[in-house]
């Protein structure tokens, strides 16, 4: 029993003494923090008196401050008491504090309780808790940051990501960077890139990730730092790893975390949530490699049996129990799904009762899979689905919250969020097997109503009939995508028909798709034609394959979802391409499409058909930035590229300079119906959107067009990228074209769009162009004319096969004509009568080519200078006839 202490004790020794135990509680092992528990609590009885009841301010402060470290001791590390109890110690400490009027002491004791609150799940309480400590304490700048950052965590647990990131805005500017709190700013940078990562933005979580680790490791270096810090620190690394896809990643960064016993003990509950990230990884790697051991289901076990924060410990049971229902343990599953619901309806009850909570949707998904594969009857399947139906509704609700980014929101990004919307429409079709393919295309439409470019467009979801009617024509279908975890999906529409069809996993099509393409791109034909035509088998079922052998037009929605897949180059039922003998669009999504189709008829009159600008003399700052970048070729091609437009000689024709001012002319791109960008395209990977289009320089501009710039645009309807890698961008899933050149031309009001994801051939490049414009001046479609101009690559022999020249497709409305018909042969340019320069067009500042690598013919910028070439003679005969015809 400690002895009570004397008058003569001073302030400082007893905060010494409490300061000690309070140490020894955050940074000892089990042991020697029951020791210090003891301890605290023998000195709070010691010290026990009423408050107000205290001779001076200062004897009040000296019984209320070890009275409140004890508090925090306590309620953040001791397990042994239930959370009424641990809440009951709390009110007495802010009761205590209230008495002394002191602002920092009752924002401290406030923000411990709404800390207390958040580890056990009670996320909105903490959040109250947090709120009020603002406005009973807003004097308390010391604590300031503190009770701010657990605003920020808070907000972030309930997917209120854009109130949870302008806290860590609102942390940054109140920490005092020489403080005891300066490590909150590291802190800070953690936890915005794990909102990231749930935003689907991996490329902008890693260096808030990376900024963190280096300022805890630091901190952790110079003796600082609390077992707090390090596993949020470690877990987001291991988070970014995971969410990226690098599994096998995650699984030696985890390995090297638990292999520190000192930080991560056994039964710690930061060892349990490591362990849970580490099972994370390995339900990937074991369900996409059968021969690998199963030992998922083995470090989650171990997880459950540490101190787990609840929320922890509710996905460690959601994720057993999708192993248990994998492997046919329906029962086992069933109990950890119960123990889950039951945490959940807790929470609930805490708060009100009728509060949805973020985390039910994985419940709600797992409890779905159970159902399905037990085989149980309707009734209960359709309060399954009622039950997902309602959690998937809330999360949209939640991410509508989130304002829609230029570069994209990846709504679809992590496998969980495509496993949710892939079992509601397994749920739909087990309810209705005949009529259900439609009702579940309506869950996907509402997903893909998420997209960025809808929603800063100001467009709405839309109807399956709007669809239909907007979207479909005579011999024409739509491919709808849905890759997921457990199986994939595929839906075909044609008139007034829907079909569904259940794919392999996404992790299986990956594989096939990544083969495939490694294949193309190392000019391996005979394999690429061999996995080419086992991956149209996978994703175009018997059914569809046949329909595609009676369509003239298809469009496809989803692929996106995979990664890059030049669906062109898959076989065609009757033999060749896809590209080729289809007409072949891609939609980033069906509302999108929809929206598209409404805004053509406020396109108004449009005077000039064709604006063609091409950039010979890239200016310095280009050519500092990327040495690849250099002045072009140009030959002698005018008439072959104005041709399709005679003797209607309603054109622009910028001459070769190209500058910014005299091809992006707002008043010009007005009055046209398409525009032909032929340039070198460079990635600035210091922007989100990287693709950067180079102009020659005029006056104070650069002659860099940014798809910020692009997007400041009044578009024509066309829009034809004639560059290397323009539709390179951040991965973005499910919000398909946002982050590239493509989705800034139909944000800026093209309707379709034209451009390459690859490195790609002068020359071919050359003619596809002028092909393509040849058909299309005829009245036909984008999509039509890129198929045409395919087909002729081949026909004039500068290919073999389409695959050679790479791949140019249509992304938007590719169905819809330019022009008018007319009654007037198509004249069909020859091959040139030399060969075409090879210079190269395009550039990467972040990985420039080593100058030991050989040429490589199919460079992303050869094809480009070629096109130049082909098109400057037309810039300069076009130039002089300007002032004699009908101009802009």
């Amino acid at each position: 029993m400690l002895a009570a202490p004397s008058a003569a004790q001073t302030r400082s020794e007893l905060m010494a003494k409490v300061d000690q135990l309070d140490r020894q509680a955050r940074q000892g092992n089990a042991a020697e923090q029951s020791l210090a528990f003891a301890e605290l609590l023998e000195l709070i009885d010691v010290l026990d008196g009423r408050i107000e009841e205290a001779a001076s301010d200062y004897e009040a402060k000296s019984y209320a401050l070890p009275r409140f470290l004890s508090y925090r001791a306590l309620g953040t590390y001791h397990t042994g008491e239930t959370l009424d109890v641990r809440l009951g110690w709390f009110e007495e400490g802010i009761r205590s504090t209230d008495v002394l009027g002191n602002h920092e002491m009752m924002a401290n004791a406030r923000f411990m309780k709404g800390e207390l609150l958040l580890g056990f799940g009670r996320t909105r309480a903490a959040r109250e808790v947090f709120l009020e400590t603002l406005e009973v304490a807003p004097e308390a700048e010391k604590t300031l940051p503190a009770v701010l950052y657990g605003l920020c965590e808070t907000e972030a647990r309930l997917a209120l990501y854009d109130q949870a990131l302008q806290r860590c805005d609102e942390v940054e500017a109140a920490v005092d960077p020489d403080g005891k709190l300066a490590k909150l700013k590291f802190r800070v940078a953690g936890t915005r890139g794990q909102i990231y990562l749930e935003l689907g933005l991996p490329d902008l979580a890693a260096p808030q990730i990376e900024e963190e680790a280096r300022g805890i490791d630091d901190l952790a270096a110079r003796g600082g730092g609390t077992f707090k810090d390090f596993i949020a620190s470690d877990v987001h690394r291991a988070n970014l790893a995971v969410v990226s896809g690098n599994h096998e990643q995650a699984l030696e960064l985890v390995d090297a975390m638990l292999a520190n016993e000192a930080r991560y003990p056994e039964g710690s509950f930061g060892r349990g949530v490591l362990l849970a990230a580490k099972a994370e990884s390995l339900v990937f790697l074991e369900r996409a490699d059968p021969g690998r051991e199963r030992r998922a289901e083995e470090f989650l076990l171990e997880a459950l049996e540490g101190d787990l924060p609840e929320q922890d410990r509710l996905r460690v049971e959601d994720r057993l129990s999708e192993i248990l229902i994998a492997s046919g343990r329906l029962d086992e599953a069933a109990t950890y799904l119960e123990s889950a619901r039951a945490r959940l309806a807790s929470w609930r009850a805490d708060e009100g009762g009728d509060r949805r909570n973020p985390e039910e949707i994985y419940v709600a998904t797992s409890e779905a899979r159970l159902a399905l594969e037990g085989g149980v009857g309707p009734d209960e399947l359709r309060e399954r689905r009622d039950a997902l139906a309602d959690a998937f509704r809330h999360r949209v609700d939640l991410w509508q919250l989130v304002p829609p980014r230029a570069g994209g929101l990846g709504f679809l990004h992590h496998p969980h969020q495509r496993a949710w919307l892939s079992e509601l429409v397994r749920l739909e079709l087990a309810l209705d097997p005949e009529g259900g393919a439609a009702t579940a295309l309506d869950w996907v439409l509402l997903a893909q109503a998420q997209g960025t470019l809808l929603r800063r467009l100001g467009g709405a979801n839309a109807t399956l009939a709007e669809v239909q009617a907007g979207l479909l024509g005579p011999r024409r279908g739509i491919v709808v995508f849905l890759p997921g975890p457990m199986r994939s999906h595929a839906f075909a529409l044609e008139g007034d028909t829907v079909r569904h069809d259940t794919l392999a996993p996404e992790h299986e099509l990956n594989r096939l798709r990544l083969d495939y393409v490694a294949a193309l791109a190392n000019r391996r034909e005979v394999r690429a034609d061999a996995l080419a035509a086992e991956l149209l088998r996978e994703l175009f079922p018997e059914a569809v394959r046949a329909r595609l052998a009676a369509w003239r037009g298809l469009t496809v929605v989803g692929t996106d979802l995979l990664g890059r897949l030049p669906v062109e180059y898959l076989p065609a039922p009757g033999g060749g391409y896809l590209g080729v003998a289809l007409a072949v669009d891609r939609l980033p999504s069906l509302p999108l499409g929809v929206h598209l189709k409404r805004r053509l008829t406020g396109e108004g009159e449009r005077p000039i058909n064709l604006v063609l600008g091409a950039a010979p003399t890239p200016g310095p700052e280009a050519r500092a930035r990327w040495s690849e970048v250099g002045p072009l070729p140009w030959e002698d091609e005018e008439e072959r590229i104005g041709a399709p437009f005679e003797p209607d000689a309603r054109r622009a024709f910028t001459l070769g300079a190209a500058t910014a001012a005299n091809v992006l002319d707002a008043e010009l791109l007005a009055r046209s119906r398409g525009l032909v960008l032929l340039a070198h395209n460079a990635l600035d990977r210091g922007r989100e959107r990287p693709p950067t289009i180079v102009l020659s320089p005029s006056g104070e501009h650069d002659g860099l067009v940014t798809c910020d710039a692009m997007e400041a645009l009044p578009l024509p309807p066309l829009v034809l990228l004639g560059s290397c890698r323009s539709a390179i961008g951040p991965p973005r899933l499910g919000d398909e074209g946002t982050g590239h050149l493509g989705g800034a031309c139909l944000f800026a009001g093209a309707r379709a769009v034209l451009l390459a994801d690859e490195e790609l051939l002068l020359g071919h490049v050359v003619h596809f162009s002028i092909w393509f414009l040849d058909y299309l001046a005829g009245g036909r479609s984008p999509a039509e004319s890129a198929a045409y101009a395919r087909r002729k690559l081949v026909e004039a022999g500068l290919v073999a096969s389409p695959t050679e020249a790479g791949l140019i497709y249509v992304l938007g409305l590719g169905h819809e004509p330019v022009f008018e018909p007319r009654d007037v042969e198509v004249a069909v340019a020859p091959a040139p009568a030399r060969e075409l320069s090879n210079a190269p067009l395009g550039a990467d500042d972040a990985a420039p080519p080593s100058e030991s690598e050989p040429d490589d013919s199919r460079s992303v910028f050869p094809w480009i200078a070629g096109v130049l070439a082909l098109v400057a003679l037309a810039l300069l005969g076009a130039a002089s006839r300007l002032q004699r015809r009908a101009g802009p």
